[in-house]
């Protein structure tokens, strides 16, 4: 009796562990299925070829080779006769490259060039940009320039025309400064152009100004 009941119970032992390790089985390749998984692939040797540099457009092209005019060009005034069609091109950003290229030519036809630009020019970034130079290098043309850019229609071209007068210590330019400044609307032109008064006229007064 014993030993029967003892041979069952290695019988059930045994379907058991038959029947865990088919579940077990099962699971393992459910999971496998189910995700789809590969065994993992050995890892590569191949070295992956460098990435090809990005090579620049055509507009891109042309705005580096305009820059480079100055350093390439024999003297000054070739360069400045290289440059003088890329100032009025239609393209906005062929302009600006022209007038910051002449930023490195001190002569006077480059004076008179960007005095022009900050004149005529239809972009009023690139006007800003030929009146700085022009006030950064103290060129004759620049009280001109700045006198008639005080009433520009751009207010920060108002501004900075004011400012480079104080800059110069343009004493001369009080009459066209009073001029604007009874007219000017904007408040930070108007702070520019009382700055401007006081340091170039000993007799301003803003209270005094203020009640007339």
């Amino acid at each position: 009796m014993l030993c029967r009941h003892e041979n069952r119970k290695t019988m059930r032992y045994a379907r058991l562990e038959g029947a865990y390790s088919l579940l077990l089985l099962a699971f393992f390749f459910g999971v496998a299925c189910g995700r789809g998984e590969a065994p993992p692939a050995p890892p590569s040797t191949a070295v992956a070829p460098a990435p090809r540099a990005a090579q620049p457009t055509a507009a891109q092209q042309r705005l580096r080779e305009i820059a480079a005019i100055p350093s390439r060009a024999k003297n000054p005034d070739v360069a400045l006769m290289e440059l003088q069609p890329w100032l009025t091109n239609e393209d906005r950003d062929a302009r600006e490259a022209a007038i910051l290229a002449l930023w490195d030519i001190e002569t006077l036809g480059a004076n008179r060039a960007l005095a022009k630009t900050a004149r005529n020019d239809k972009d009023p970034e690139i006007k800003s940009y030929a009146l700085e130079e022009l006030v950064d290098r103290e060129a004759p043309e620049a009280y001109e320039t700045l006198t008639a850019l005080l009433s520009d229609p751009d207010s920060d071209l108002r501004e900075q025309a004011a400012e480079g007068l104080e800059t110069l210590d343009e004493e001369r330019a009080t009459k066209q400064l009073y001029a604007q400044l009874k007219t000017e609307r904007d408040e930070w032109v108007r702070d520019a152009i009382i700055s401007a008064l006081e340091s170039l006229d000993p007799d301003f007064d803003e209270d005094e100004w203020e009640q007339d």
